[in-house]
């Protein structure tokens, strides 16, 4: 049984099982790597371990993960299964290997609570059969702002009118201050908030304000206004098809032994999906 890597494969474990533990919302959790935890009879070294603690009971996690060019025999899981026994009870073992398991290792990965995976490049799992195609439909979204106009209250406009000719061919960087819930915008960015809240096909919009000021860009002045009007919105421009192939797409890919289900990363071991729906 020869090792291809050794411990930067173990690392990329430590590595995906950060990203799935953030993923779950488990993101002050520290994963670490190659510790030694003392046993009831004698210290072990351990790949990859976490743990946290949740109403004064601590729950632990520890990982065996090898590269072996062969299928993880039964003998191995013995090993693992004898290593758990003598860590604290209730220690949950997860074994994950490069090129799966003989079926009488995972039969006592069953029998005994152990957690099988297989962790791979999506070339070497062969994903989804020989050369995998996903089709990509891409859709061009271009945003609409017809009539886009900011309307002061007149009671304000009359006692304030040497600064309210500043209305005119406002700089789209100009700061919008909603005093009353404390948001700012720039006109830019408030235009792409409500071509987002009116969507497809675009349509005519008010955003009305009880308290709000837009101070014009380049200038200290502040012009009160009550309400922001238009069309907004998104018109599609075109669609366009196209194919990827998986290992252009899915780096690596970590798969249950027993259940089939899959978590897939990018080839910069990314996370891109947690628990998909196993392909083949």
């Amino acid at each position: 049984m020869t090792k291809n890597t050794g411990i930067p494969y173990e690392k990329m474990i430590q590595h995906i099982y950060q990203q799935i533990l953030t993923c779950e919302g488990l993101d002050t959790i520290n994963v670490q790597h190659n510790i030694i935890l003392k046993g009831k009879t004698t210290s072990h070294q351990i790949d990859v371990y976490w743990e946290f603690n949740l109403r004064g009971i601590v729950y632990r996690t520890v990982i065996q993960a090898k590269d072996w060019a062969n299928k993880v025999p039964q003998g191995a899981m013995l090993t693992f299964k004898a290593v758990l026994d003598d860590l604290p009870s209730g220690t949950k073992g997860i074994f994950i290997a490069k090129n799966g398991f003989q079926r009488g290792a995972i039969n006592i990965a069953k029998a005994h609570g152990i957690s099988v995976y297989t962790f791979c490049s999506a070339v070497e799992e062969n994903w989804s059969g020989p050369i995998p195609m996903i089709e990509v439909a891409l859709r061009l979204r271009v945003p609409v702002c017809i009539r886009p106009q900011f309307h002061m209250p007149l009671d304000w406009a009359r006692d304030n009118t040497r600064i309210t000719g500043l209305m005119r061919d406002l700089d789209p960087r100009s700061l919008v201050t909603d005093n009353e819930t404390g948001e700012s915008w720039t006109i830019n960015r408030l235009i792409t908030e409500l071509c987002d809240r009116c969507g497809t096909p675009p349509k005519e919009y008010t955003k009305e304000f009880h308290d709000a000021e837009i101070q014009p860009f380049g200038t200290e002045h502040r012009i009160k206004i009550q309400e922001f009007t238009g069309i907004f919105g998104y018109q599609t421009g075109y669609d366009e098809k196209f194919h990827i192939q998986v290992d252009q797409l899915v780096g690596y890919i970590l798969r249950d032994a027993t259940n089939g289900r899959i978590d897939i990363f990018d080839n910069n071991v990314t996370l891109l999906r947690n628990e998909a729906e196993s392909n083949g």
